[in-house]
């Protein structure tokens, strides 16, 4: 039995737990924000370190992180970049504790936009034409002067909902005039027309021990309408290091990662056009909910994945099918936070053996025999299957089909979810295989 400590920021991989201590080993989770430790409770195993371990300006606490590791941990999981987080898996590692995910490297190049952009250009990855920008009448004199549609990029610890799509110029402008009071640093991005596509591999520290893509869908309604929430629902099959879409893209990072001995999954978002792949963001750590719907494919232990990628001595991941989906589940007034008390204690019923292994909870706590919604957001958690080609079903709309069987059977007030997830995604693979991106 291995003792795995989860070290999350704001609790998003807590659910991880639950499949750990299923495969026999002890798993401990430490939340570092106060006001979200309530997720999860009644269902992990929570630390008994109450104190803040990293505070608002990186700085961390020592003895409070001799509390979190205590008992010690074969396996440290970190689940969220963030200012002082990289840091800590850094000194983790120095402390010889096989980490996975996390390091300083991994926070500047997520957090901070233009190092991501300058990485990309110095690897070889095309990006479409950007500005920083830290004042936001000089980002207004810039689109009235080059009369151009943008995309506006949050930097730093701004939230990526922000990010905005414009049409045109005028209504940059006025998005713009609307953002004007947020202290952040952000980017206008030369808009590029093509199919958004997320590829991501796993790295061991020495090699590649999977490729991933995955097409998400961001906004809250159907038919792609804002507002945006974090993830709506994803699309993610098994990838090749042999198809050009990896070559150009994410492959490339290899080298810097081996450099690094970068150990954990890391992402690269691009727009992909007939004849170029365009980067535009990385996300370096697990990404939700496309790490749920991978794991729902995984073959092994997820327990021995983590473990095995912090040692370094992961090999190839199998899975038992190429495509899975998921959809995410959110109650009102999901993605604001204005009123917290209205998801606070929702009643969430349905829950049960059958179904729980498809079940990968964010927002929920546990009282007596009651799951309820613990307030600290309203985004209840993620369904997930695995798709077949079965009868006339291709393997994506299979995965939808079960999908929604599962959520069928939950009975939530006030339930939100999108029910087109995976609907652009089997034209778009067409086309991609068509420009010779998957070939």
């Amino acid at each position: 039995m291995r003792v795995l400590t989860i070290i999350s920021k704001d609790g998003d991989a807590w659910s991880l737990a639950q499949r750990i201590k299923e495969e026999g080993n002890r798993a401990i989770v430490y939340i570092n924000c106060e006001e979200k430790r309530r997720v999860g409770n009644g269902l992990v195993e929570k630390s008994s370190e109450q104190r803040v371990l990293v505070e608002e300006d990186g700085s961390m606490n020592e003895e409070v992180l001799k509390g979190v590791l205590y008992p010690k941990p074969d396996c440290v999981i970190m689940d969220m970049v963030g200012t002082g987080f990289g840091d800590l898996a850094d000194r983790l590692r120095k402390m010889s504790i096989p980490v996975i995910g996390g390091c300083s490297w991994a926070d500047k190049i997520e957090l901070d936009r233009p190092y991501g952009a300058k990485v990309m250009k110095t690897v070889g990855i095309n990006i479409p034409s950007t500005k920083a920008f830290t004042d936001y009448k000089a980002a207004i004199r810039y689109v009235e002067d080059t009369n151009r549609p943008y995309v506006y990029k949050p930097s730093g610890n701004q939230s990526t909902t922000t990010t905005y799509v414009a049409k045109g110029a005028s209504d940059l402008i006025g998005m713009l005039e609307y953002y004007s009071t947020i202290k952040e640093e952000f980017e206008l991005q030369e808009k590029v027309d093509g199919i958004e596509v997320s590829s991501e591999l796993w790295f061991n520290g020495e090699s590649v021990v999977n490729v991933n893509h995955t097409m998400e869908e961001k906004p809250l309604l159907e038919g792609g309408r804002e507002p945006k929430a974090g993830c709506m629902g994803s699309v993610v099959w098994i990838g090749s290091e042999n198809t050009r879409l990896y070559k150009e893209g994410v492959g490339k990072l290899v080298p810097a990662l081996r450099r690094i001995s970068y150990r954990g999954p890391i992402d690269l978002n691009t727009i992909v056009t007939k004849d170029r792949l365009y980067g535009l963001e990385f996300t370096a750590r697990f990404g939700y909910d496309a790490l749920f719907v991978l794991l729902e494919m995984y073959k092994g232990k997820i327990s021995d994945l983590l473990y095995s990628v912090a040692s370094g001595v992961a090999r190839k991941m199998e899975f038992r099918g190429e495509f899975g989906l998921g959809i995410d589940l959110c109650v009102p007034p999901y993605p604001l936070h204005s009123d917290p008390d209205m998801y606070k204690d929702v009643l969430i019923q349905g829950v049960s053996e059958e179904n729980k292994r498809h079940l990968w909870l964010y927002d929920v706590y546990k009282v007596g025999d009651r799951f309820l919604c613990a307030g600290c957001g309203g985004d209840v958690g993620a369904v997930t299957a695995r798709g077949d080609k079965v009868g006339n079903f291709n393997p994506i709309r299979d995965a939808h089909r079960r999908v929604t069987r599962t959520i069928s059977n939950l009975v939530i007030p006030d339930l939100m979810w999108r029910r087109d997830i995976g609907d652009r995604v089997q034209r778009e693979l067409e086309q991609l295989k068509a420009w010779g991106w998957l070939v």
